[in-house]
């Protein structure tokens, strides 16, 4: 019974899917351990086996919009990052992506930790809601759309305790993909897994090439 409550409490309460569309999350790497600094890369994906009746409009997930929220349970050691955000704004410009939903899945990737940075290791699980697709209304409906939120199947992931040799290794091969970056794109990459490792170490390593770059 416990179980249960924490189940209905955990995750947020909304309609169910409609039966005719699919709305999944998946982890990219294909499994739930993860070592603290590490990044979590979900993928999410849109399908349906009726042809004309939902219609997306698809700006990817961003911390900074509310079409797609990922949402985690138990948020005890969680930190939620969009609250040190929400006076920023929307820095850049914006691509999306609009068509019908098919039966071929439309598949957007994501790093949960551009949400949530992740205190203390233990059991966490994890689902998506989505504002990002619309019902097709019929002539008897008066047109038009209807806007649907779609919540995904959850994932498990485990975190495991700090390890030394792990944050170490992991720091080598950060620097190694700094030195031999070929463009601002790789280097950008390196610079955000040194930021998420955030050890002793890596923070000295981060002041250090802000110090030396005259940018």
């Amino acid at each position: 019974f416990g179980l249960v409550l924490f189940l209905i409490w955990g995750h947020p309460l909304g309609a169910a899917n409609p039966n005719d569309i699919e709305f999944r999350v998946r982890l990219v790497k294909g499994t739930r351990v993860y070592h603290m600094g590490e990044s979590i890369e979900l993928e999410i994906s849109y399908s349906s086996q009726i042809e004309k009746k939902y219609y997306g409009s698809f700006t990817g997930p961003r911390p900074e919009l509310d079409g797609v929220k990922p949402h985690v349970t138990p948020t005890d050691g969680v930190l939620d990052l969009r609250e040190l955000r929400r006076d920023r704004g929307v820095a850049g410009s914006i691509l999306s992506g609009i068509g019908y939903v098919g039966p071929q899945p439309v598949s957007q990737q994501f790093d949960l930790c551009q949400w949530y940075r992740f205190q203390r290791p233990g059991h966490y699980s994890v689902i998506v809601t989505s504002m990002e697709v619309s019902r097709m209304k019929g002539a008897e409906e008066g047109g038009g759309r209807e806007q649907l939120t779609l919540e995904s199947n959850p994932v498990d992931l485990d975190y495991l305790p700090a390890d030394p040799a792990w944050v170490a290794g992991e720091l080598s091969n950060i620097e190694q993909a700094l030195n031999t970056a070929r463009d601002a794109g790789e280097r950008g990459l390196a610079l955000r897994r040194l930021a998420l490792l955030d050890t002793p170490a890596s923070v000295q390593t981060l002041v250090r090439l802000y110090l030396a770059s005259p940018d």
